[in-house]
């Protein structure tokens, strides 16, 4: 055996015994308990007096815009006022809050009422975020115009990544106008991942969405939210495309799409009287909370 396959063999033979120590010395994930969700929850409160109903565990998905981020969570609830707490199992985040009696009893569509205006409950949700997002002042968070949705305001601050994609932290507020009261928080914090791949451009991914969808005029495109990042750092486009078909039927879709490859993962049509386009999309994951997302155009 020459000396340089002598040495190639111990190379590798070093590389295994490495990973291998590695792989030992590995610490898994460990859950908090219970009993420290709780006290998380009693801080997070101020309140040392909440009691509880039976704690659960629930698989709660913060991804933003069907990009999934499922954590297992601890759910605890309290009766009167009836609220809920979803506490990440191994960071000890509070990931979700549902103030339910809080929320305005209206139909789901009413138009904006008081006494409170918009301006006063952003100024409740930005102190509420900052006293329980540590570091959200220097977190770069962006915020997007208010939306009024299911009698509330939703004030929504994101973090985008260094490549400019929305990444799935944020801190989501919705406020009552009756009484500006939080009705729901919700918070992520994830590490910022590199991202896999280079992402096409807009551009390119709209013109690929136009041939799935058979858009042969008229064709325009809503390109918000655009460029998306999961936590394992996989990029996805999501945009709305509206236009006719060469049948001159009306089409407006919001698009899921590998933005690496290009790929269509998923293609939720609007009711306007037409019919998915021959390639049928695959089921979307929906996520299980209150939607962000309005028709487009």
């Amino acid at each position: 055996m020459t000396a340089l396959k002598t040495v190639a063999i111990l190379l590798v033979l070093g590389a295994v015994a490495l990973a291998l120590v590695v792989m030992a010395n590995r610490q898994p994930l460990v859950p908090i308990t219970e009993m420290q969700a709780e006290a998380i929850v009693r801080s997070f409160e101020r309140d040392s007096s909440i009691a509880w109903l039976p704690v659960s565990v629930e698989e709660w998905d913060s991804g933003q815009y069907l990009v999934p981020n499922p954590k297992q969570c601890y759910v605890l609830q309290r009766k009167t006022p009836e609220t809920q707490w979803y506490i990440d199992m191994y960071s000890g985040d509070v990931v979700l809050v549902l103030y339910r009696s809080r929320f305005a009893n209206v139909n789901d569509y009413a138009p904006p009422f008081g006494p409170h205006s918009k301006e006063e409950c952003q100024a409740k949700a930005l102190a509420f975020a900052r006293s329980q997002y540590p570091g959200f002042d220097t977190a770069g968070f962006n915020l997007r115009p208010p939306e009024w949705l299911f009698g509330a305001w939703d004030f929504l601050w994101e973090k985008r990544a260094p490549n400019g994609a929305m990444t799935n932290n944020e801190v989501y507020i919705s406020v009552n106008p009756r009484t500006c009261q939080v009705v729901r928080y919700e918070a992520n914090r994830d590490a910022i991942p590199t991202p896999r791949g280079r992402p096409m451009s807009q551009a390119e991914a709209a013109d690929i969405a136009f041939r799935y969808c058979e858009i042969a005029a008229n064709n325009r495109v809503d390109p918000s939210p655009g460029l998306l990042i999961d936590s394992n750092g996989r990029m996805f486009y999501r945009f709305a495309v509206d236009g006719l078909r060469a049948s001159g039927e009306h089409v407006n879709a919001m698009i899921m799409m590998n933005a690496v490859s290009g790929k269509v993962l998923e293609a939720s049509y609007a009711d306007l009287g037409g019919a998915p386009p021959s390639l049928p999309p695959p089921v979307a994951v929906p996520r299980p909370q209150i939607p962000r997302e309005r028709p487009r155009f």
